[in-house]
């Protein structure tokens, strides 16, 4: 048992003192490291551990002033989202598609049963302590017109068809080239005007062009590698676009940027790019355009402008910033 002991206070002390080092450790992060000691605490026994020591405590409320997280916040809910792993999810079909009723849930196990989760708020964008890899959710399959999004006035958030003036909406200008979906814990907050650009969020999860060679399925939850952004203009709204593969893509062990995109998927971001710029056209409206003239930016970027987003769907669910637009936040 001491053994034991020593080998849990080893891996959690170890494990705040990487994450002390980093000034932009995250909320799943931060709960991550606060589920190793949890894990610690409950195998030993109450002489040995019931709390961190006073410099372990010192640690954690420098860690989180650091980041901006309240430990006490998000340490519960943070693990139970670590619980949830993307080949632990289901769907759930509700109502017949093609319909305005149609729902996709998504379901997670508890227990002996399923429960319904939100895509938005309950999955964890970085499944894993590192950044390079994030959690995304899949829309739009490629290849197919219906445009399906989330759900962001309605509980649990289940994924629907987008709807105009009461009726079902598609894309009308051609099937999508790649998987669309968004990723969770993000937000692109219409109060914030991006300093580059003027134009301020769209009030959506931030969307991702997963340029993987399979078409997955609408609820599909998988681990994407970030490859670079292009910053899209929609009526006037910044409407960043995450381009990502599937890690599980044949092609994945050869794509770790956007040079790479290029070479094993040749002339894609363009056509990408093209479609978007163009696709509202068929339904009689102006083209889009695009910040930094249309440029791709790098990872780099694109990784910041995740934080930034994380951060954003942060201060909305934890209550820092009003929910003016009143969307549904559990």
């Amino acid at each position: 048992m001491e053994r034991a002991h020593l080998a849990f206070a080893t891996s959690w002390t170890a494990r705040w003192g990487a994450l002390g080092k980093h000034a932009h450790a995250t909320s799943n992060q931060v709960g991550s490291a606060a589920q190793y000691w949890c894990r610690w605490r409950d195998v030993a026994s109450p002489a040995v551990a019931r709390r961190p020591s006073c410099r372990q405590r010192v640690s954690l409320g420098r860690l989180s002033r650091r980041c901006h997280v309240n430990p006490r916040r998000y340490a519960g809910a943070a693990r139970t989202v670590a619980s949830i792993r993307p080949e632990d999810i289901t769907v759930e079909q509700v109502g017949v598609e093609g319909t305005l009723s149609y729902r996709v849930y998504l379901r997670a196990a508890a227990g002996d049963r399923l429960r319904r989760v939100s895509p938005w708020h309950e999955l964890p964008l970085f499944p894993h302590a590192d950044e390079q890899t994030l959690l995304f959710v899949n829309e739009i399959p490629k290849g197919t017109r219906a445009k399906m999004e989330i759900a962001k006035e309605e509980p649990l958030n289940p994924i629907k068809q987008d709807t105009k003036k009461g009726e079902l909406r598609f894309y009308e200008y051609g099937p999508s080239l790649i998987n669309y979906g968004a990723l969770p814990q993000t937000w692109e907050d219409p109060a914030i005007v991006h300093k580059d650009t003027g134009c301020s969020g769209d009030n959506d999860p931030l969307d991702v062009i997963e340029i993987g060679s399979q078409m997955m399925p609408t609820g599909a939850v998988y681990e994407v590698k970030p490859l670079g952004m292009l910053g899209l203009i929609d009526d006037g709204e910044l409407d960043w676009k995450l381009i990502a593969i599937r890690k599980q893509d044949p092609k994945a062990s050869l794509v770790h940027n956007l040079s790479d995109m290029e070479e094993h998927f040749p002339n894609l971001l363009h056509e990408v790019r093209e479609w978007f710029r163009l696709y509202k056209t068929a339904e009689g409206k102006g083209e889009n355009t695009y910040a930094y003239h249309g440029k791709a930016l790098d990872e780099k970027f694109a990784l910041q402008i995740v934080r930034d987003a994380h951060e954003n769907w942060r201060k909305l669910k934890s209550g820092e910033r009003a929910n003016d637009e009143h969307l549904a936040l559990t």
